[in-house]
């Protein structure tokens, strides 16, 4: 049997966006996840940066810090951050970001996150 690797590739793609939905809806959900987390916990930092090419608006940055953690960083740990990033391997190359704290029982406590 001989399949050609064109129908294999688009084969795959219609599995992963069955799976995870397509991109520009993903895209989409960034904004109601801003919505959701300022309405149920107010005080927390949700920033999307975007740009626009050729009318099309394009992703390119995501961070946010919740505001307990915020609170939690100030109150009971330490005053050093931990920075740690790992390559995102998908569709889009990036890199996924956290800043981490130690608490007063030696936890590791997460501050903030963000996507570049």
């Amino acid at each position: 049997m001989s399949i050609h690797y064109k129908r294999v590739w688009m084969g795959k793609e219609l599995a992963l966006r069955q799976l995870y939905g397509d991109w520009d809806s993903s895209f989409d959900n960034l904004y109601r996840f801003k919505a959701q987390i300022e309405s149920t916990c107010p005080g927390s930092i949700v920033v999307i940066d975007h740009h626009t090419i050729n009318g099309k608006i394009r992703f390119r940055r995501f961070f946010f810090a919740l505001k307990p953690c915020i609170e939690g960083f100030l109150s009971s740990c330490r005053p050093y951050l931990a920075i740690d990033s790992t390559f995102l391997t998908c569709k889009f190359k990036g890199q996924l970001v956290s800043a981490s704290a130690v608490d007063e029982h030696n936890w590791l406590f997460p501050v903030l996150f963000w996507c570049l």
